[in-house]
């Protein structure tokens, strides 16, 4: 597996990139993807900017979550995913739980889930789950090499 990049050339922002591709076949269960994850220290808050590149197939389709330490909020964050030719924006005010991710074609797209989030008394990651959405030990679901990141703690 290949070690994940983590680059500091901005004043306290850390930026993770993916360095190389993930697949996951014959996988319905949400898992943390290896490279795509921050340890959270208790009771600090956060800007996150993350973007995920993947490549969706027809099947098996594509699902994720984020994973948190329990007791956080995010206060706003601005969600936006990106598939075939449809872009969907919306507003998020809680942890997505189990998002599926559909198409009658296979073919790139992102996730890209920006804003403040803040970690309440437990420790742990921040971390991008994912899977297929339909199991299939042929066609792979893939989360894209360069796929980032990037948080800055702000207190």
């Amino acid at each position: 597996m290949a070690v994940k990049r983590i680059i500091t050339n901005e004043p306290g922002w850390v930026s993770i990139i993916k360095p190389a591709d993930t697949n996951r076949t014959s996988d319905t269960t949400l898992s943390d993807d290896p490279h795509m994850l921050f340890p959270m220290e208790a009771n600090s808050a956060y800007f996150i900017d993350m973007f995920i590149n993947l490549y969706v197939r027809a099947n098996p389709d594509f699902k994720y979550a984020i994973s948190v330490p329990s007791g956080g909020f995010f206060r706003s964050m601005q969600r936006i995913v990106a598939q075939n030719t449809t872009i969907t924006q919306d507003i998020i005010t809680s942890v997505p739980g189990s998002t599926a991710l559909t198409t009658t074609v296979d073919n790139y797209g992102f996730i890209r889930i920006t804003g403040p989030y803040t970690n309440g008394a437990n420790t742990g990651n921040w971390a991008f789950q994912w899977a297929q959405n339909t199991t299939d030990g042929t066609n792979a679901a893939t989360v894209v090499q360069g796929s980032m990141i990037r948080y800055f703690r702000l207190n």
